[in-house]
């Protein structure tokens, strides 16, 4: 589906919103809503997506054309896009599985990129930290 710029201005909205959810630092949620960016967190702390490793998972994301991604994880050889879809029938209910520990994510095998698979993955966001946990 082609995201047409009234749909993603929602989908940034919606975004907001889930990192709101997840507990993300105020800091950065308004780093994001001030200059639309992708941050990845790294288990320790927030950057923003810049080496050619994160932009090709992210390429490779896009390609799929599922959704807008929100916010990365990179843990263990892998990269996990928390991401908004495309049909705003469901974003009640993805944001229904935030508070239940869980989110829809592509995650990017860097080891194996055929590898590469969409699904859900379970998240740790203590301490302003947001790391994937299963």
């Amino acid at each position: 589906m082609i995201i047409n710029q009234e749909l993603l201005t929602k989908m940034q909205k919606e975004a907001v919103t889930r990192m709101e959810e997840l507990l993300i630092d105020k800091n950065i949620v308004d780093q994001i809503k001030t200059e639309w960016s992708l941050q990845i967190s790294d288990e320790k702390s927030f950057y923003k997506i810049e080496s050619d490793e994160d932009l090709i998972a992210l390429e490779i994301f896009n390609s799929k054309n599922i959704g807008l991604a929100y916010l990365g994880i990179k843990s263990h050889n892998m990269i996990s896009f928390l991401y908004i879809c495309t049909n705003e029938e469901e974003w009640e209910q993805e944001l229904g599985a935030i508070n239940s520990g869980y989110q829809a994510a592509f995650v990017y095998n860097i080891i194996n990129p055929c590898c590469s698979e969409i699904g859900d993955i379970f998240l740790d966001t203590s301490n302003n930290k947001l790391k994937r946990i299963g």
